[in-house]
């Protein structure tokens, strides 16, 4: 990551409730159709948890970290493609593994460990 990014700074994840048919809307406007089949099988009246950080937005259960300052070191560790509901006539996914780490030394040590054992 050598751009500044929501994660080379420190924000905070913040959390609001938001309607259905809202959630519905704004995955409609970014063409993330799959969110769209999820929340379409809600009741009209659930309520989803909708996180934003820095520009990014998403619809999560919720923050795994109280702010971006935490992960000093990220890598990707893996990509796959799969294919919505296991079927391949459905929307492409892109699937990104990633693994972090409070400084990079220990993202260092890790790698290294993984290289001996390949």
């Amino acid at each position: 990551m050598q751009q500044d990014t929501p994660l080379r700074s420190c924000n905070s994840y913040a959390w609001s409730p938001a309607p259905c048919k809202m959630c519905v809307c704004v995955c409609v406007c970014v063409r993330v159709y799959p969110q769209i089949e999820i929340i379409s099988a809600l009741p009209p009246e659930a309520v989803i948890s909708v996180y934003r950080v820095g520009p990014m937005v998403d619809l999560c259960t919720g923050p795994h970290l109280p702010n971006t300052g935490y992960v000093k070191a990220a890598a990707v560790t893996n990509m796959s493609r799969a294919f919505w509901r296991a079927d391949v006539k459905r929307e492409p996914l892109q699937r990104v593994y990633a693994i972090t780490f409070p400084d990079n030394k220990q993202l260092k040590e890790y790698q290294h460990r993984i290289e001996e054992v390949g």
